[in-house]
């Protein structure tokens, strides 16, 4: 079957891949994100965390829109390739409901508006703690 160029096939090999590479970060972040709660790094976030952080906003964002754009089965067995059907399936399902609340780059934002407050880590360390629902994605697979 041909697909539009802006339509994922959810049996195509770049599908399965991009798979992968999110499991691969979720991994990461499961382990990475208890030890970020655990520490207190000071006034100044290290680059080399923020880089990580940042590229993982992105690439989950990158997710929400390719989840938007990939193909899904329907009742009848039947693949759907229309964007709106897709867009909409995949909006009223829980998955697009904890990746927007997991993508939010709420942490960050509470790090950069409370600089010098004294609670700050303490508060991202709960607030973080939020993307650990990505670890739920795993087991949709």
């Amino acid at each position: 079957m041909k697909y539009p160029w802006h339509v994922v096939s959810y049996h195509s090999k770049f599908r399965k891949a991009w798979n992968l590479f999110i499991m691969l970060i979720i991994s990461v972040q499961v382990f990475w994100y208890p030890i970020a709660c655990t520490f207190e790094f000071g006034e100044k976030w290290p680059l080399g965390l923020l880089l990580l952080e940042i590229f993982s906003v992105l690439v989950f964002f990158l997710d929400l829109m390719i989840n938007m754009r990939t193909t899904y089965s329907n009742e009848n067995n039947e693949e759907i390739v229309d964007t709106r059907m897709i867009r909409d399936n995949y909006v009223k399902s829980p998955s697009f409901v904890m990746g927007f609340v997991t993508t939010i780059p709420l942490p960050e934002l509470i790090l950069m508006f409370m600089i010098g407050h004294g609670k700050q880590w303490e508060i991202y360390s709960l607030v973080i703690m939020i993307r650990m629902l990505r670890f739920l994605k795993i087991m949709l697979y």
